[in-house]
């Protein structure tokens, strides 16, 4: 007769198969209404600003002694080639990319890739011909958006009231723009207009260190997303967007009287400072 195998065999058996199984298929931390922006070497997650991009390691040459740690080095490094030429994709404003600002500026380029060494691994495998994948993730906020958003987007301080507030709770606590079947596309510095062309959001009224922290604005794919997302309150107004400005894929018109609507709040200019925005634009960038 068989022996039976010992509890604890088994189980450390079983424990292995687990933990090998992780190893053997990447793992995405994406939710599905997530608003993706998929590039030739990674993807934009525009409602999380991250950069997403996989990469892998071969030996070049045989080595038996540290092969997996070898294999893993060039599968990050790799990774990180592919992030960096993903970044530069990514839309700051109308006609400006991060590719015309490291074109130019030799130091940034420097500074990002300092910054991409803090990329996060967040999955990793070894394949049956001994070579190593890696996925990994940049942050687009902190660091990285001091680094490259314009020097007009400054910090700007709270005012505080002179007189006590009243009581009254704010009219609104957030704004919710519904972009959904207009041509814009998401951007670090995306800016809302009234018909008129006047500025309602944008640079100018955005804090630097909110826009760092935080991003200028939470980028959805519809107005029951947007509703969840906690910069804009329990009480948000909602406006709908009419069109993109003529040839301004990242600038989107509002109508006067939402406009109106918003500026009428004495609390406006504190919840456009904290970007307290959100902008749901559908889900045709998947």
């Amino acid at each position: 007769m068989q022996k039976p195998i010992p509890n604890a065999v088994r189980d450390l058996f079983l424990f292995l198969i687990a933990f090998l199984g992780f190893f053997a298929t990447p793992v995405f931390a994406q939710h599905p209404f997530d608003l993706i922006e998929k590039t030739q070497r990674g993807k934009i997650n525009w409602s999380r600003f991250t950069v997403q991009a996989t990469g892998t390691g071969t030996l070049t040459q045989k080595q038996n002694e540290n092969a997996s740690a070898l294999t893993l080095s060039a599968a990050k490094d790799a990774a990180r080639k592919n992030i960096l030429s993903t970044l530069e994709h990514l839309r700051l404003a109308h006609h400006r990319t991060v590719f015309q600002i490291l074109e130019k500026n030799r130091r940034i380029t420097e500074e990002i890739e300092k910054i991409l060494q803090n990329a996060r691994v967040i999955a990793q495998e070894y394949l049956s011909d001994k070579t190593a994948r890696v996925v990994m993730e940049l942050s687009l906020l902190g660091a990285f958006s001091q680094l490259i958003l314009p020097a007009e987007l400054k910090q700007i301080e709270s005012v505080k009231p002179i007189v006590p507030p009243e009581e009254t709770p704010a009219p609104f606590t957030g704004l919710i723009v519904d972009a959904a079947g207009i041509p814009m596309k998401p951007a670090l510095v995306p800016k809302i207009v009234d018909e008129s062309g006047k500025e309602v959001f944008g640079s100018a009224f955005a804090s630097r260190d909110s826009a760092v922290q935080q991003g200028m604005c939470r980028w959805v794919v519809d107005v029951a997303a947007a509703r969840q997302v906690p910069r804009v309150g329990t009480r948000p107004l909602v406006v709908k967007g009419l069109k993109i400005r003529d040839g301004e894929e990242t600038t989107i018109v509002i109508s006067t009287a939402d406009a109106a609507r918003l500026k009428s709040a004495s609390e406006h200019l504190q919840l456009l400072r904290k970007c307290a925005v959100a902008i749901a634009i559908g889900p045709g960038m998947h």
